[in-house]
Formats: C-alpha cells, sequence, structure tokens
C-alpha cells in the first residue's frame, strides 16, 4: 500500500464516520446494559442500505463516463470546426488568432461555469447559446472567401453535434440520483446505529467486546461507501477524486 492509496482512503473519512460509529457503539452499550437483546437479519443491512448505495455510486459513475465522452465530442467537434476555418478557404489568409479561436475558447469558458455552478438561473446557458450563434455567424462568412456550400453545411452540422452533446453533458450536470432514494439512504444510515444495537449487544454474550467490534465495523463502512456516493455523485464540483477536471479535458485550450 503506497502513499497515495492511503491518502484516497482518508479521503473519504471525515466527522459523519465519527459520529455514526460512536453513536453505534453508545446504544450497542445501552442495549447491553438493559439487557435488550436479540438477534436480526444482517441481510437487512444489504438490501436497506448497501445497495441503494451501491446503485448510486454505480449510476454515478456511468454519467461521468457519458459525460467524459459527450465532453470529447465538444472537443472533436469544436476544433474540426477551427480546423475547417482555418484550411478551407481558398480566398483570404486566415489568422490563427481570429475570431472563430476566441468564441471558441470563450464557448469552452461558458460551459464550464455552467456545468460547475449549481443554479436554476440560465444565465451561463443563455451566455453559451449566445456563442453557438457567434461560431454560426463565422460559419456563414465562409461563403466570402470561396467556401462551397456542401462544406459550410458539413461544418454547420459539427456545430448542431457540439449543441447536442452540450444538452447531454447539461442534463447530466442537472439531473442526478432520485432525491427519493438519496433521501432513504441517509435516513436509514442515520437510523440504523439504533436499529441494530440489540443484535450487536447480543455479539458481546458470545465474545467479549465483539458487539463493539462490529458495531464499528458496519458502521464505519456503511458511512464510508455514502461518502463515497456523495463525492461522485457530482462529476463537476471538484469535490471527489474522480470528478471531471474540466480544464484539464479541453484540449483546445490546452493545444491551440
Amino acid at each position: 500500500m503506497n502513499f497515495y492509496t492511503l491518502k484516497n482512503f482518508l479521503y473519504i473519512i471525515n466527522i459523519k464516520v465519527f459520529i455514526i460509529t460512536i453513536l453505534s457503539v453508545f446504544t450497542t452499550y445501552v442495549c447491553g446494559s438493559i439487557n435488550l437483546v436479540g438477534n436480526m437479519p444482517t441481510s437487512l443491512i444489504g438490501i436497506a442500505v448497501v445497495f441503494p448505495i451501491v446503485f448510486s455510486i454505480n449510476s454515478a459513475f456511468q454519467r461521468r463516463d457519458k459525460a467524459l465522452e459527450h465532453y470529447g465530442i465538444i472537443n472533436a467537434n469544436l476544433t474540426s470546426i477551427y480546423f475547417a476555418h482555418l484550411n478551407w478557404s481558398k480566398k483570404k489568409p486566415f489568422k490563427e488568432n481570429s475570431d472563430i479561436n476566441k468564441i471558441i475558447k470563450e464557448l469552452f469558458s461558458y460551459i464550464k461555469k455552467d456545468l460547475v455552478t449549481e443554479s436554476l438561473n440560465n444565465k451561463h446557458k443563455k451566455k453559451i447559446y449566445n456563442s453557438f450563434l457567434k461560431i454560426s455567424n463565422e460559419n456563414e462568412k465562409l461563403r466570402n472567401r470561396d467556401v462551397s456550400d456542401g462544406e459550410i453545411s458539413r461544418i454547420n452540422n459539427w456545430l448542431n453535434n457540439t449543441i447536442v452533446s452540450f444538452e447531454k453533458i447539461s442534463s447530466i450536470s442537472d439531473y442526478r440520483t432520485p432525491r427519493g432514494l438519496e433521501a432513504y439512504s441517509q435516513i436509514f444510515l442515520n437510523i440504523f446505529p439504533i436499529l441494530f444495537a440489540p443484535y450487536f449487544a447480543s455479539l458481546n454474550e458470545v465474545i467479549s467486546y465483539l458487539g463493539y467490534i462490529v458495531a464499528i465495523l458496519y458502521s464505519s463502512v456503511l458511512v464510508m461507501l455514502s461518502n463515497i456516493q456523495h463525492n461522485v455523485e457530482n462529476p463537476f464540483d471538484s469535490i471527489g477524486l474522480d470528478d471531471i477536471n474540466l480544464d484539464k479535458e479541453n484540449r483546445f485550450k490546452n493545444l491551440f
């Protein structure tokens, strides 16, 4: 186990892990003191807590992969548009620091702000669509530089693909894990120490302190799984270890 593995493990440990663990140990002690012990179906933990959390984690990573795919499509299509403006003109020389270069970089900046900002305000989306309009206008200007209608149609098709991918990646940012499922998982996670305390207390009658050890293990593992789910929930907020680095993935900005 190297340093980075340990660092990543410690990243998912927060104050909530200690609170739930302490609560679980305390309720186990209370149940043992008043002789409130009994057997509980441990499969209930898997059905009620583990399955919803793991389902949410899996869904979050699928959304992350889809977001990377669509952001890559945006990069590819906008770069293709830039190359078309750079190389397809037969009339006037094209400057690399032209309007289209600035508009595309401006567009990437607005897309980043829209994805990382959790707000119902559509001001960033308005700026994004204004940039799409500017690119469309720049495409039309190619007619004055002897670019054929067929070539302009192809460029506009790349722009359309960019808009479609933006809408898909924007939907990924706006709509995540069902709120009902998330609320259910959090509520059951918080009442878990009390609900299973009699079971943990019964284990102390088999082997001394076994109930406390099991309570600590169950509580810490479940809360850490919940923390992982929370960290990967939004792939754009830069909270989780596996979030998408939009600056790193912005090939156009980094290369042009």
